[in-house]
């Protein structure tokens, strides 16, 4: 589930969401699993992991749909391996 416009992405995500809530309710049907990430220009709920800071001269350089899709293509190739997902599983976004 990505996260973007609306409210930062919490514990609440895998139980009822207003941004992911069919992914939610299909999990137990599919035996999937869910990750919940948030884009990374949407709200900057921790510092530490925001692309930019105040002194930026362009904080919006990295802010496109392809940007959006590389870094989840990284996510993706990083939960693969942190939690031993086979390579030929499926992955759906929503």
């Amino acid at each position: 589930c990505v996260g973007g416009e609306g409210p930062a992405l919490d514990g609440s995500v895998v139980v009822s969401s207003v941004h992911c809530n069919n992914a939610v309710e299909w999990l137990s049907e599919t035996r999937a699993l869910m990750f919940a990430v948030e884009h990374r220009y949407y709200g900057c709920h921790n510092m530490s992991a925001c692309p930019y800071s105040p002194s930026d001269e362009k904080p919006l350089r990295w802010l496109s749909s392809r940007q959006a899709l590389a870094d989840l293509a990284t996510f993706q190739r990083h939960a693969t391996s942190a939690f031993g997902i086979s390579a030929a599983s499926k992955w759906v976004t929503f």
